[in-house]
């Protein structure tokens, strides 16, 4: 049996052959399988990429800005008009508010002057109430004084055209007829006189007949001459002298006219005094503000809150403009100056709400809000200054603290943005890579707004494919392919 095991059989040696050339046929067909697979990887020149969709967004726009915290500085109170003091309020130490009274200063003077400031409101507004009234009533006047002029002018007219007419013809006939009819009349009366007289003296008649009868005949003759002196009146209804005086009366209407005419001017110089009056009064009103703010000026009063300091001037003692009578210093009113450059201060507004952090206290962080901007650059940098008020106060939080803030300056609404891995910066230029067609497709882009771990990207269209990894060494047009899952960390562009 042992020399069976050492000396296999032909069969068995012829056994162990065919199974060694069956394992090599089968490395041989694996090799080639991996070959052919090596060879296809290197001939494929598509790169591996990991995208992102641009998408939309409201990004906070931020302003960055550094300064130092500063408190109000003290005022040296005093007077705005001369005076002497009469009372003083405050004594050192003491706490004021703003507005408060500090001192009073003696005020007959200028109570004095108010009352002639509103004496001389009072006569400039009534001289400006009769301005207007006869602003009123002079063209009232001069339009009916032209009116009645022209009236009497027409009328003179008349007459002197009448009087060179002459009587009318209807007038001469009228009193030839009234002549004949008083001369008939006279006839029949002195006819019946006669026979009154024939037949008393036949005594046929009584006295009264006769001198019933002699009464008609003197009231006949009477009418006769009347008659008479009409008809010479109407025959000679012009006389020279009357002529001349009804050529008089239409000259004097002339005048009238022209003279009416002309007072036309004083409706215009009635228009002059209403002006006159209302800038009269309005130098007195003027006037009476001056008087008021000097009777308000006397009262002498805190520009902002915070404490006495050192020893007020005394009351008697007589004071001008430029003379202190108290220091106050500021206890509130703590507040943040900070530096804006000029490219970012029109973005900034009043009102705009703040967070500061603080270097000397990490651990601190102040809301606010801008409450002043400082119109006017300074230094070199053409650097701006911006108050920043604080919503709430930290007794750690010291004058000469070194602070930052950012300014919420607005909110870019629907914004398109891409993660801050996609873009790739060149200098001062930036661009990324966009995958169309399973090319990729290079895009500048002018970067906006940062967010969190996003960028605003102009250039860029809402939900295309961006390169967020891969992208070094793209060029455009190569063609690449998108990958799955996340990439790993610090594999930007690999």
């Amino acid at each position: 049996m042992n020399s069976i095991r050492k000396a296999p059989t032909l069969a068995a040696l012829g056994l162990g052959m065919l199974v060694l050339a069956s394992i090599g046929g089968c490395v041989n067909r694996a090799a080639q399988e991996q070959s052919k697979k090596t060879e296809a990887l290197v001939r494929d020149t598509t790169v591996p990429v990991r995208t992102a969709k641009a998408t939309a967004r409201d990004l906070p726009e931020i302003v960055d800005v550094s300064g130092a915290i500063t408190t109000s500085e003290e005022a040296a109170v005093g007077p705005a008009v001369p005076g002497r003091l009469i009372a003083v309020y405050v004594k050192d130490g003491d706490q004021v508010s703003p507005g408060q009274a500090i001192a009073q200063q003696e005020t007959q003077n200028s109570s004095a002057q108010l009352r002639q400031a509103q004496a001389q409101v009072a006569s400039a507004r009534s001289a400006l109430d009769q301005a207007r009234t006869d602003a009123v009533t002079t063209p009232q006047k001069t339009s009916a004084g032209l009116r009645a002029a022209e009236a009497r002018l027409a009328q003179a007219r008349s007459q002197l055209e009448k009087a060179q007419r002459g009587a009318r013809d209807e007038e001469r006939s009228q009193a030839e007829w009234a002549v004949r009819r008083s001369k008939s009349d006279l006839d029949t009366a002195k006819a019946a006189l006669d026979r009154a007289n024939r037949l008393f003296g036949e005594g046929a008649i009584a006295l009264v007949e006769v001198e019933a009868a002699q009464n008609r005949y003197d009231n006949a003759l009477t009418a006769y001459e009347s008659a008479l002196q009409s008809q010479m009146l109407v025959n000679n209804a012009t006389r020279p002298e009357d002529l001349a005086s009804a050529r008089q009366e239409v000259r004097a209407a002339e005048e009238a006219v022209r003279i009416a005419r002309a007072d036309r001017s004083n409706d215009q110089l009635a228009r002059d005094r209403v002006r006159s009056a209302q800038a009269n009064l309005d130098a007195a009103l003027q006037s009476v503000t001056l008087a008021q703010k000097a009777l308000s000026d006397a009262t002498v009063r805190s520009p902002f809150g915070g404490r006495v300091s050192g020893r007020p001037l005394q009351p008697g003692t007589y004071v001008a403009p430029g003379a202190v009578i108290a220091t106050i210093v500021g206890g509130d009113g703590q507040y943040f100056e900070a530096n804006v450059a000029e490219t970012s201060i029109r973005r900034i507004e009043p009102g705009a709400s703040v967070d500061v952090s603080l270097t000397a206290l990490p651990d601190v962080r102040l809301t606010g809000s801008v409450i002043a901007i400082n119109p006017q650059a300074s230094g070199p940098g053409r650097l701006f200054t911006v108050r920043i008020g604080f919503t709430e106060r930290l007794a750690q939080v010291k004058s000469g603290m070194f602070a930052r803030g950012k300014i919420l300056a607005g909110v870019r609404r629907g914004a398109v943005v891409v993660p801050i891995d996609a873009v790739v910066r060149d200098g001062e230029r930036a661009y990324l890579f966009v995958v169309a067609d399973g090319a990729a497709v290079r895009r500048d882009v002018k970067l906006g707004i940062e967010g969190e771990g996003v960028v605003e990207a102009n250039g860029v269209r809402l939900g295309e494919d961006v390169v967020v990894s891969g992208q070094t060494g793209l060029t455009e047009g190569t063609k690449v392919r998108i990958e799955t899952g996340a990439p790993a960390t610090g594999q930007k562009g690999a």
